[in-house]
């Protein structure tokens, strides 16, 4: 054990300065420990006034939604008595024929007609379900009508696709192609139908003559034989139209080749002509 001698310890007494500076702080201490208490005491109370509201705000709600609930049922209970009235179906009734609903609109009147079947509602409903059934009737004809007309015109654009696609002329070196063998072996292809597309040089003795080429070497002439071309427009060549042709005219032809002429010029006999017009 050591010699508390040795180290030659005193206690030495506070001078009152110090002791006043304690005093001091120890004051300071408790009054901000009561100041703390305090704070903590109020925000306790505050708190559950918060929460007694809190608990009164909820019992509140809750008697509201019961309320709410009992007057939903009571709600319900009355539509579901108007629902089952002469007026409601009536009424309805007239809504879906506005709205040109006719399957819900006769529903509702037949349900009229065979819950109240001696009321004038009844009698209402009879007549408005024997216009719809008229008015169906008519929509129905018109529409079966317009169904017809537009396949009408379906066939017709068909036909007219198709007719594009059969006298569709051949390309300008196909036509000189088919010229040539026209041209150089006439009994083996006479007969033979095709389609070019030229322009019309000049008129000759009535019978419009055009180039397949610029050069005037592949020659072509409309020859309704044993008429001139004009002739046969005016006069008529069967059921061939043939319509007026002039100089410098694009022309597309379908046409019979029937051979050349002693100058050189394929014969078509038409078939079907389109005059384009001048380029």
């Amino acid at each position: 054990m050591p010699d508390l001698d040795k180290h030659n310890l005193e206690v030495k007494e506070l001078n009152p300065f110090q002791e006043f500076g304690i005093s001091i702080f120890l004051i300071t201490l408790s009054i901000l420990a009561i100041f703390v208490m305090s704070v903590i005491w109020d925000e306790r109370s505050s708190l559950k006034e918060r929460i007694l509201e809190l608990a009164n705000e909820a019992d509140s709600i809750n008697f509201e939604t019961r309320i709410l609930g009992d007057e939903i049922v009571s709600l319900k209970d009355n539509i579901s008595k108007l629902s089952n009235t002469i007026d409601y179906h009536f009424a309805y009734g007239n809504k879906f024929l506005k709205e040109k609903n006719f399957k819900d609109a006769i529903n509702e009147f037949n349900i009229v007609i065979d819950n109240y079947p001696k009321t004038n509602h009844a009698i209402s409903a009879r007549k408005i379900i024997k216009d719809i059934d008229r008015q169906k009737a008519i929509a129905d004809e018109e529409r079966e009508k317009e169904l017809a007309r537009i396949e009408r015109e379906r066939k017709k654009e068909e036909q007219k696709r198709k007719e594009r696609e059969k006298y569709k002329p051949k390309s300008k070196d196909a036509a000189i192609a088919e010229w040539k063998k026209f041209r150089n072996n006439v009994e083996a292809y006479k007969g033979t139908i095709t389609t070019w597309r030229f322009e019309i040089a000049y008129i000759s003795y009535e019978n419009p003559i055009g180039w397949l080429s610029w050069s005037s070497k592949h020659q072509v002439v409309i020859y309704p034989d044993p008429w001139t071309y004009e002739s046969a427009r005016v006069y008529g060549f069967g059921d061939v139209d043939l319509p007026i042709i002039r100089e410098d005219d694009w022309v597309v032809v379908t046409g019979k080749f029937d051979g050349v002429s002693s100058d050189g010029v394929v014969i078509l006999k038409p078939i079907k002509i389109i005059n384009e017009g001048v380029e």
